[in-house]
């Protein structure tokens, strides 16, 4: 089964940011958020890291695009002993993908429009009137541990008390039948990112094994 989760993004250049991850309903928390988003010239740069409850780091990440167009990018889940990179170099994106001791890598041809997570919330962001309108935003987006990027697309779901929901779903007819969605809720007029529902970087050891999480994220 395809699994893609979300990793979180900023939505203002130059800010520290942050967010609690619940379960699903909302009511046990299970991760704290803590990343931050320069911009120094033509280049942007994001940071991001995961702590559980204990303040131990799950998950971490970090990127960059320049002039608005992604750059390179590494994250990694110490835990699981779990880590990798992405670059763009001569018109490849290229992947490295290490578990354990075991690294594998992969290329393919690079594409100007592709987002990772510091540069996926500021791009709905920005085209928010066009999704309310119909309009159906599409881009490639990096998955570092499949190693590929997978083409995925926002839809405008509904509007409720002067909030605006959002889809992110995939474009491939297949995989949108393997992922669930994720769901974006905006602040319609200030359009702050309030609240995403649905997979989510860190994982959580179950017995012997780690399993992927679904939550709530409260932005702050």
């Amino acid at each position: 089964m395809l699994i893609i989760f979300l990793s979180l993004s900023l939505v203002f250049a130059g800010e520290k940011y942050s967010a609690d991850l619940y379960d699903l309903d909302g009511k046990t928390k299970l991760f704290t958020y803590e990343a931050e988003r320069a911009e120094s010239g033509q280049t942007m740069t994001y940071t991001a890291v995961y702590k559980d409850l204990s303040g131990q780091v799950v998950a971490q990440e970090k990127g960059e695009a320049v002039q608005g167009v992604f750059t390179k990018y590494e994250a990694s889940r110490p835990p699981l002993e779990e880590s990798g990179s992405v670059e763009v170099k001569d018109g490849k994106i290229h992947f490295n993908y290490t578990e354990k001791t075991k690294t594998s890598s992969s290329k393919d041809n690079f594409k100007n429009n592709t987002l990772f997570s510091g540069t996926l919330v500021p791009f709905l962001q920005a085209n928010m009137d066009k999704v309310v309108g119909g309009q159906e935003l599409s881009f490639p987006y990096v998955v570092w541990y499949r190693k590929e990027t997978v083409g995925f697309k926002f839809v405008f779901d509904k509007e409720e008390s002067g909030k605006l929901v959002f889809k992110m779903v995939p474009t491939n007819m297949l995989y949108r039948s393997l992922v669930n969605p994720l769901f974006f809720t905006l602040d319609k007029t200030t359009k702050k990112l309030i609240s995403v529902k649905g997979r989510t970087m860190p994982k959580i050891k179950d017995g012997s094994r780690w399993k992927d999480v679904d939550s709530f994220v409260q932005y702050k």
